[in-house]
C-alpha cells in the first residue's frame, strides 16, 4: 500500500488546534499504510487511524503506534463534539472485504465495539460521529446505511440499523443528538431531525466530507473541487472560485471566517476573507492520496 506521510496531517493538526500561522515538524513513525482519519483533542493529544487497523497517538512531540484490536481498515474516528471533546472515550470505524468494524477507546485501550453490525447493510463504515460514549452515528460508504450506537461498550451496548440512504455515504456530522447531516455519492445530502434521516437535496457531485459550525451554517466538500455552503436552510454551490479542480477529501472550519480543506495530490485550501484559496503546490505534500 502507498505510504501517506504525516506531514499533511500535522499541518492540519496545528492549523486547527494551535496557531494557524505556525507549523512545526514533529517525529513520526515509519508507515506503509494509508492514514484515513484524524482528530485533535488538543495541541498535545491527537489520534489518527488508517489501513490494516493502524492507530497512532500524538502526545505533543511524536506519533506512536497503538494496538487497535483489529487488522481491518479504519476510516473514521471521533471523540465527541468539538464543544465537549472527551480525551478518554472515542470511536473509530471502518471495514475491508465486506467485513465492517468499530472499535472503542476507553481510558487506556482500544477494544472491539462491532456488536450489532451485520451484512449486507454493514459493509464498510466510512465515518463516525460520537455525541457521547453512549450515543454515536456511523454511515456506510457502500450500503448507505445509518448505524446508531446506544448503550455502554461491554455492558449491553450495540449498533442498530436505523435506515439506509439510496447511495453510499462518506461523512456524517451531528450538530446535536437530535440533528445531523450526512453526505455521499452523487452529492446526496441527508438530514437527521425528528428522529429520522431523510434526503434533503442532491447536488450532483460526490461529496466526501461535511462540517457543521452550528445548526444554521455548514460546509461540504467533494470531487473535482466541489465546495457547498449551508446557510438559512439551504445548500448553495458549487462555490466559485473553488480554488482547485482536485478531489477534496476533508474539511475543517476554525470559525465562520476561517477554515481548511484538503484533497488529492496534496491539495490544501484555506478559507479566509470569504474566499477559498489554494496554498502553493508541494507545501508538505506527499504526492499520495
Amino acid at each position: 500500500m502507498r505510504t501517506l506521510a504525516l506531514g499533511l496531517i500535522l499541518l492540519m493538526s496545528f492549523c486547527i488546534i494551535a496557531d494557524p500561522t505556525s507549523i512545526r515538524q514533529v517525529e513520526a513513525p515509519s508507515l506503509t499504510d494509508n492514514l484515513n482519519g484524524l482528530v485533535m483533542l488538543s495541541s498535545n493529544n491527537g489520534w489518527a487511524v488508517g489501513d490494516e487497523g493502524t492507530v497512532l497517538h500524538f502526545d505533543g512531540s511524536s506519533w506512536s503506534l497503538i494496538p487497535s484490536s483489529t487488522s481491518l481498515d479504519l476510516l473514521g474516528v471521533s471523540f465527541g463534539p468539538l464543544s465537549s471533546l472527551n480525551p478518554n472515550t472515542g470511536f473509530a470505524v471502518g471495514g475491508a472485504g465486506g467485513k465492517p468494524v468499530a472499535i472503542y477507546r476507553s481510558d487506556v485501550t482500544w477494544s472491539n465495539a462491532s456488536v450489532g453490525l451485520a451484512s449486507p447493510q454493514a459493509y464498510r463504515l466510512a465515518s463516525v460521529f460520537a455525541n457521547s460514549a453512549t450515543d454515536a452515528w456511523a454511515v456506510d460508504s457502500v450500503s448507505g446505511a445509518f448505524w446508531h450506537w446506544s448503550g455502554t461498550v461491554g455492558l449491553g451496548g450495540g449498533w442498530t440499523l436505523v435506515s439506509s440512504a439510496s447511495v453510499g455515504l462518506n461523512s456524517v456530522w451531528m450538530v446535536t443528538a437530535s440533528e445531523g447531516w450526512a453526505v455521499g455519492i452523487g452529492g446526496a445530502i441527508y438530514h437527521y431531525s425528528a428522529g429520522g434521516w431523510t434526503l434533503y437535496t442532491t447536488v450532483g457531485t460526490t461529496l466526501n466530507s461535511v462540517f457543521m459550525l452550528n445548526a444554521d451554517e455548514g460546509w461540504a466538500v467533494g470531487d473535482q473541487g466541489a465546495i457547498y455552503h449551508y446557510t438559512s436552510g439551504s445548500w448553495s454551490g458549487p462555490v466559485s472560485p473553488a480554488g482547485t479542480s482536485q478531489d477534496l477529501r476533508s474539511i475543517f472550519m476554525l470559525s465562520q471566517a476561517e477554515g481548511w480543506a484538503v484533497g488529492a495530490d496534496g491539495t490544501i485550501l484555506h478559507f479566509s476573507g470569504g474566499v477559498w484559496t489554494a496554498l502553493p503546490p508541494n507545501l508538505l505534500a506527499t504526492g499520495q492520496d
